[in-house]
């Protein structure tokens, strides 16, 4: 091309606009999910016509290491058992998750680490860190704050459109692993919610298995304070009572919360 540019100029001119040019614009983003939570993932319309589409505001925290910023533990109100291991390396016995949530490695990642840790970890600082627990766990809670204007008391539905909680993205080798959605019991602003139910979008899924569990904001839960701050509890706990095992725990990585944006409130 520069070769042939000395004797074709035009060839790396720009070629100008004309001013009575019509101007194409791109059709309307378009989605084939159907009763999915799609605007946590791709935003939403903004007018009736779909012209306009923008993301609300979401708020994500997570256990995953390293972070900047935006770790899970920051909002963490109770449920943690009082007995932290420092060394996530180190084997956790069964006691740890009768008095709380552990924030711990699963066994496979674990096993993969200290592999690693034998030749000085070759570069790999991430690690998949999550709070585990067991039926005898308990509840584990958790403050999301919201930054939009409201008030103690008010509708929590007027500023949240849901809560996603998701589980690590890990291979399970042990028949009656925990599924997040029927084993699992979870409370917004103290009020049970009765709709919690696996995502299939694109993004949500671990090697074709589901993870993320989207979790409906009970219409009788309303906003609270903490710690000077306006938002909402989030409080999951192990309802199957035959989840006794650790190696069958279940694994809370990723708390996402998605609010209203001011215009469709």
């Amino acid at each position: 091309l520069l070769v042939a540019s000395r004797t074709h100029p035009e060839l790396l001119e720009c070629r100008a606009v004309r001013e009575d040019a019509e101007t194409t614009l791109l059709p309307p983003p378009q989605t084939v999910l159907k009763n999915e939570s799609i605007s946590i993932l791709f935003g939403e319309p903004q007018l009736e016509a779909g012209d306009s589409w923008a993301m609300n505001n979401i708020h994500c925290r997570t256990t995953y290491a390293p972070t900047l910023s935006g770790n899970l533990t920051d909002i963490l109100v109770s449920g943690e058992t009082t007995e932290r291991v420092l060394d996530l390396l180190m084997p956790k016995g069964a006691l740890f998750y009768t008095h709380g949530w552990v924030l711990d490695l699963s066994e496979t990642e674990r096993l993969a680490k200290r592999k690693l840790d034998r030749f000085g970890g070759l570069g790999f600082v991430d690690s998949k860190v999550a709070y585990y627990g067991i039926h005898a766990s308990g509840p584990i809670t958790f403050f999301l704050a919201i930054s939009r204007p409201a008030k103690v008391g008010d509708v929590a539905r007027n500023h949240l459109r849901r809560i996603v909680v998701c589980q690590v993205n890990e291979k399970h080798h042990v028949v009656g692993a925990c599924n997040a959605q029927t084993q699992m019991r979870y409370q917004v602003g103290g009020v049970t919610a009765t709709n919690a139910t696996y995502m299939t979008s694109p993004g949500t899924l671990y090697l074709g298995r589901k993870i993320c569990v989207q979790v409906e904001i009970p219409s009788e839960a309303s906003i609270g304070e903490y710690n000077q701050q306006l938002g909402i509890n989030f409080t999951a706990s192990v309802s199957d009572k035959h989840i006794m095992k650790k190696n069958k725990a279940c694994s809370i990585a990723h708390v996402v919360w998605e609010e209203i944006s001011p215009a469709q409130h």
